[in-house]
């Protein structure tokens, strides 16, 4: 809240702190006790099964104005201070695939076009050969199959077509704010750029509303202790990609809830689009579903006691891929 406010210029810190005000969040309180309890360890059953010092990170805002429902930033902040929404970095994996398919839709490819889905295929520029998930063969397949299936070939193929600095590209005008995402990764297509829950959710959300790009925020209003109102949110939107391109997009990623890698997120009873993730060392695992009123992203990642990233284990009836943050989303 107070780093918010302070980034507009309106109140210094000392303002804050002394001027009585009145601040009012956009947090849902009921849905923030239900985030709470559905992801820490503390609360949901998982201590001592879900691996000691495992991270998770959560955040569900409203598309249409950039309001943030609820977050999950970690369970303590005197035992570690590090944001695990806006601060914490992981690899976002598959969960970077939309963009692609965005940046293709934008170039006018039909979603309907056929690409090789095998695996062990060789890319440009890259040594070693490139598989999909347990090195599975789907042979050919359109863009909608090759989505549900998270077929890395086939989106190398179009990072090949489309340059990786054009998937970036997409992802930063959609909402992820980090320069660190410039396309000069050689697997950009397959998230291995560490970014933010709060940079997914934010690019996320343009996709949810139909091209429109909010602008995240968490307070929702400011008054003096007179009643005044001295700030309010800023609730309106940019549009930034065409809402037919984006509507593609999403029809692409209702399959992946559908039939693909997410089916579990079937049991919500609503139309879920969405992407799982799992990076490609198995460093990080996240699920970003959404509905045209709700984004909400979960992840989670493994740091060592100096904060380097290590392979998260399988744990409890979880692989330590996308299948536990999927559960968490639903």
């Amino acid at each position: 809240v107070q780093n918010e406010l302070v980034n507009t210029k309106a109140f210094s810190k000392q303002d804050l702190e002394t001027g009585g005000y009145k601040i009012v969040t956009t947090i849902d309180k009921s849905k923030q006790d239900l985030m709470f309890s559905t992801i820490s360890p503390s609360q949901n059953g998982m201590q001592g099964i879900a691996p000691d010092g495992m991270q998770f990170g959560a955040l569900s805002v409203n598309p249409k104005d950039g309001s943030i429902i609820s977050l999950y930033a970690g369970d303590d902040y005197l035992t570690k201070q590090l944001n695990n929404v806006t601060q914490a970095t992981y690899e976002v994996g598959s969960t970077m695939k939309p963009f692609a398919l965005l940046a293709a839709v934008n170039e006018g490819v039909s979603l309907n076009t056929y690409f090789n889905g095998n695996s062990y295929r060789t890319f440009p520029g890259i040594t070693e050969t490139v598989s999909n998930y347990g090195g599975e063969n789907l042979g050919y397949v359109n863009l909608y199959t090759a989505t549900e299936q998270s077929s890395n070939t086939v989106y190398m193929d179009l990072q090949t077509k489309l340059g990786a600095q054009k998937i970036a590209e997409t992802a930063r005008q959609a909402g992820v704010d980090d320069s660190s995402l410039d396309g000069s990764n050689p697997f950009t297509v397959l998230g291995n750029n560490a970014l933010t829950v709060k940079d997914m959710t934010a690019a996320y959300a343009t996709l949810a509303d139909q091209g429109n790009k909010p602008t995240l925020h968490i307070v929702a209003s400011v008054k003096s202790s007179a009643g005044k109102d001295l700030y309010l949110a800023p609730s309106s939107t940019e549009r930034v990609f065409q809402a037919n391109d984006t509507n593609l997009v999403t029809k692409a990623l209702t399959g992946v809830v559908q039939s693909g890698t997410a089916t579990e997120a079937l049991n919500v009873g609503h139309t879920i689009a969405g992407k799982s993730g799992t990076s490609n060392n198995s460093y990080a695992a996240s699920f970003c579903g959404y509905t045209p009123s709700v984004v909400s992203v979960f992840s989670m990642w493994y740091p060592d006691a100096n904060g380097n990233p290590q392979q998260i284990p399988a744990f409890g009836q979880w692989t330590g891929g996308s299948d536990y943050p999927v559960h968490l989303f639903t």
